[in-house]
């Protein structure tokens, strides 16, 4: 049931983008959003779009053309992180089990050793399955063979604890309406202004996180990243507190 106070805000006129007061609110998100991922040393991104729109940001912008990418695939959104690194340009090998189905410590470091690969991408909750992994063996084994973790959290912030820190995840995403359990809208846009104004979006939102030793993997290939809005360099400026847009 979603509480009154929140029904009154969304009823409230829209502080735009650059007003002062959503570039506060906005910043304040980011804050929090530490606290819900479990990190105190990962830098948030909050930007429009899906689940989808997360994971897309996270492939393009650490998933080089002919990177060896390994995926844990075990359903549906797995399935997805495949699509997309491989229109990467990826060289994605796999490691199947069927729908539903985790895969034990041992089972994570002998893939990530035989593979050696240099993105590793996991799952954390299964949105098609409710199949919960644990990603420490996954992230201690990808850290053994320096390769990067890419985790899904979409169904999993907000329901279970993510413990990005603690886990070793590298770079995760999520977005507001699961386990968050908010409408379509800011995570905070039941917040106001003195004046009865709410801060909000009109559409879906994701969050990335993403730990400090990202930045020297970040995509430096020979042409700027394909995908313009996707861009990390590009997003930390614009969606930033100081940001231009």
């Amino acid at each position: 049931m979603v509480h009154p106070r929140v029904y009154e805000a969304l009823s409230k006129p829209i502080v735009g983008h650059l007003d002062p007061y959503f570039i506060q609110v906005m910043g304040d998100v980011q804050q929090l959003l530490k606290t819900a991922y479990g990190t105190k040393d990962g830098a948030t991104l909050v930007i429009s779009g899906t689940g989808s729109a997360g994971m897309e940001a996270a492939v393009a912008n650490f998933v080089e053309p002919e990177t060896k990418c390994a995926v844990f695939a075990n359903g549906y959104f797995s399935d997805r992180l495949t699509e997309m690194a491989k229109r990467q340009g990826a060289n994605v090998v796999r490691f199947e089990k069927p729908w539903g189905e985790t895969y034990t410590d041992d089972e994570a470091w002998e893939f990530i050793h035989r593979e050696k690969p240099k993105v590793v991408g996991f799952v954390h909750a299964e949105t098609s399955t409710g199949a919960l992994q644990s990603g420490r063996a996954i992230c201690a084994a990808a850290h053994e063979a320096d390769a990067l973790v890419i985790g899904d959290c979409v169904t999993s912030l907000g329901g279970v604890p993510v413990e990005f820190d603690r886990t070793g995840i590298d770079v995760a995403y999520s977005c507001t309406q699961k386990g968050l359990s908010c409408r379509r809208v800011y995570p905070h846009g039941d917040v106001t202004k003195g004046d009865g104004i709410s801060a909000r979006p009109h559409n879906s939102v994701t969050q990335l996180v993403f730990g400090p030793q990202t930045d020297s993997r970040l995509f430096h290939g020979v042409a700027p990243l394909p995908s313009h809005g996707a861009d990390f360099h590009v997003l930390r400026l614009a969606r930033s507190p100081y940001g231009h847009r």
